[in-house]
This record gives C-alpha cells, structure tokens and sequence, in this order.
C-alpha cells in the first residue's frame, strides 16, 4: 500500500518523537496535519511540512474528532507523554482514551491508529540483568502504569490498532537496524533511536495489515 495521497494526523507533534514521526512522513509522500495545544513549540521548518497545524486539547474527544474529521485522516499517530519527567501523570491516559472515543464516532470508523507506549508497559517487563531492570522499572513505575492505562483504552478498537513499544529512547545514533522482540524476554538491546523508530513506524503504515497487533522495538 502506497502512502501517496493518504492523511496522517500527529497528535504529539511538538514532542521529540513526534517531531520525527513528522520528518521521517514528509519523505512519503504523505499529506500530514498536526494537532497540539501550543504551535509555537514546533520549529517553522517542520510547520512547513505540514498541510495543516490544528490547535486543540488531546484529552478532550470532541477536539480529537473535529481534529481528525477536518484532515481527513487515514491515520492518526499518537505520541503524548510527558519528556522526561517520570512523576505522577495521566497524559497518556487521558490522551488515549479521547483518542480511542474518537475512533468510534461515524465517519471515522475507518481511522488507523499508532500507539507510541514503551517497553516496560503492560505485561511486557525490562530485563537487564543483576536486579538493574527491576530499579529501572521502580523508577519508571509511574510513566509505565500511565502506558499501561493508555494502551488499555484501545481494547475496543484494537483491530484499528498498532501499539509501538520501544525500549528507552535517545538521540542522534539513527540509521541502525530495528528489531522487534519478546516484550517479556530480555532483548537484544536496551536502547533505540528516535528517527529509527519514526522510520519504522512509516514503513508499517505502507502494509496493507499493520494494525491488530502489540510490537516492542529496539536497536540490533
């Protein structure tokens, strides 16, 4: 499936992950609206790549649904969450559960969604060796619970749905092998690079059948 002439809606756009979901879509092709709170946080050149920058609040459902009705989206990516503060937040929850309310409203039964949750989230578990993988998850315990809450909201629309886990992100080391792995099992690595997961994530929206399923991702 080509992504010519398809619709992407961002929602998450001014984050960093976001923002190279953004890039790595304006190589495709691809028509992309972002929706956020706060424009003035997205740099002009990435503004430029877009057909359109919808100002809204991700935790209200009427918003999301105005917001995808008003692209037109094919798809929509959702990759909220809070940087790096690991306090107290239900971001992703909330973010979610607009989202998938959203999903379910006529004219947007066809919508496909992405996910961006994390390793570490749900039934999956960061192994590391020597008791280091168990202070990580305590440390992250409630960026992994709000995750956890955000994933669960789209049980109901889980054949529209692909959710991406990727194991603890950085920057600037891009352009390495992506693998995907047994969340529950210790992987390959403990580290991906945004762009890496971006292009990834594009890459699937060009299949036919990405959705239904839960993948957690990391670098070779």
């Amino acid at each position: 499936m080509s992504m010519n002439n398809k619709s992407v809606l961002i929602i998450g756009a001014t984050g960093a992950l976001g923002t190279q979901c953004l890039r790595a879509l304006s190589k495709a092709s691809t028509e992309i609206h972002v929706f956020c709170r706060t424009p003035s946080k997205l740099a002009d050149t990435d503004k430029a790549l877009c057909k359109s920058v919808i100002v809204g609040n991700a935790r209200n459902a009427q918003d999301v649904e105005e917001a995808l009705a008003e692209s037109k989206a094919d798809f929509v990516i959702l990759a909220t969450g809070n940087g790096t503060d690991v306090g107290k937040s239900d971001t992703r929850e909330k973010t979610g559960t607009a989202l998938a309310k959203a999903m379910k409203q006529p004219g947007l039964e066809k919508v496909k969604a992405v996910v961006i949750s994390s390793h570490g989230a749900a039934e999956t578990k960061i192994i590391v060796g020597f008791g280091i993988g168990m202070m990580i998850a305590y440390h992250l315990k409630h960026v992994m619970s709000d995750h956890t809450l955000q994933e669960a909201a789209f049980a109901t629309v889980a054949d529209r749905t692909l959710i991406v886990r990727p194991t603890a992100l950085k920057d600037n080391k891009g352009g390495n092998k992506v693998v995907e792995f047994d969340g529950t099992k210790k992987g390959p690595s403990i580290e991906i690079d945004r762009s890496d997961v971006a292009a990834w994530i594009c890459n699937q929206m060009t299949k036919p059948k990405f959705v239904g399923r839960k993948v957690c991702l990391t670098n070779a």
